[in-house]
This record gives C-alpha cells, structure tokens and sequence, in this order.
C-alpha cells in the first residue's frame, strides 16, 4: 500500500520484510516452501533458499535480519543444505557456491560482506574473494556510510580497524557499533557510553541511549 492508501501489490503473502532500495524478501501464500526476494511490483526476482529442505528453511528464519536489511548491489546471500551459506545475483546467477565453510554471510555493505566460520569472522567481497581472514570473534558494523572500516572484537574487546587492517582505535571497548550518516561511533565501557571517532577519541559520555544493534555477525 502506498502513502495514498492504493494497494499497490496484492495481498497474497504469509510473510515479508520491508523494501529497502528495490528489493524486498517475502513468502508468498501459495507457495509457502520458498523464500523470495520481490521487487516493488511484487515480481518475483530470485529464492534466498536453494532447495525446500526444513532446516534449510529454518536457518534462514533464525538468520532473517540478514535480508531485513536489504539487499544492495544486486547481491543475495542465499541458504542450501540446511544450513550453508552462499551469494547468487538478483538475476539468480551464482556468485559464491553454498558451502559448509560458512555460517552466515550478510548482506552487502557498499561491496563489502561479513562472512562467519567455525574459526570465526572476516569479510570478502561481493564476488566472494576473501579480502579478511576469518580471525576475529565478532565483527559488527561494517563500511557504513562508506568509510572503509570495520568494527571487530578479539578476546571480548572491540576495536576499528580499516580495511587493510590498520588499527585505528585500539581493542579496550567492551562494544562498539558504527551510526549511519556519521563519522562517530558509539562505545561501551565498564557500562558506561561514549561517543567516539574512529580512532577511539571520546567526545561525549551518555548516562544511558537506545539504540538497534544493527549487521553483527556472532560466533
């Protein structure tokens, strides 16, 4: 339905989340075994489940907050198997092979993914290759607002580093998530929140905020 009221796409699906850029990722009523991803008319574009088994169906219910937050530069991380992730294209291509090696990969982040292993997390880039090995315990936000850093965490503490692996903030905070449409970042420490720059800098203390922890991949 659009501001007007006027039904834009039929009523015809059990579940869905909400459209970011084109595309979104909905289950129609009819044909409940898949999971696709639609565009603004309702077309479907591709699956995100590579076969109909019920695990398969069940780690992408577990993981949907990866497709909830859209689906950018035509790139679809995908499940098959049960549990394994890969990255096809919207024109349902296969980029990266579904492999047991991954756990999740997310969705991009201006050409960047965060990939998870049994080792732990690192991204790659939209083809696939791997640009950051998978030694950190967490990583969360990722190239937001194109700055081409990360935030990642290594024995509990969480530091930024840029995509070369330059530390810029050192690891003492005990979170730190990225803001979009800002330089800054807010921190966690000793239950205490800040507001940082990338290199650690704190320029503000909260008594307490609110905030939706957005793209944190978890070992």
């Amino acid at each position: 339905i659009d501001s007007e009221g006027k039904n834009v796409i039929p009523f015809q699906y059990i579940l869905g989340t909400h459209f970011l850029e084109e595309y979104a990722v909905a289950v129609f009523e009819n044909d409940r075994e898949n999971i696709y991803v639609i565009d603004k008319k309702g077309n479907k574009i591709t699956r995100i489940n590579g076969d109909v088994q019920e695990e398969t169906q069940s780690t992408i219910g577990a993981n949907i907050s990866i497709w909830d937050y859209g689906i950018f530069n035509g790139v679809v991380p995908y499940v098959a198997n049960g549990s394994d992730f890969g990255l096809k294209n919207v024109n349902g291509e296969i980029i990266l092979p579904a492999s047991s090696q991954y756990k999740t990969i997310s969705r991009s982040w201006g050409g960047y993914c965060i990939y998870q292993t049994e080792q732990g997390c690192g991204i790659m880039d939209d083809s696939g290759k791997i640009l950051i090995k998978d030694k950190y315990s967490l990583i969360s936000s990722c190239n937001i607002n194109n700055n081409k850093i990360f935030i990642a965490c290594i024995d509990k503490k969480w530091g930024i580093l840029s995509m070369d692996e330059k530390q810029l903030c050192p690891f003492e905070y005990d979170y730190i998530i990225g803001i979009f449409n800002s330089s800054k970042f807010v921190a966690v420490r000793d239950k205490k929140f800040f507001l940082i720059t990338k290199t650690g800098e704190i320029e503000r203390r909260f008594n307490n905020i609110n905030m939706v922890l957005n793209a944190v991949v978890e070992k």
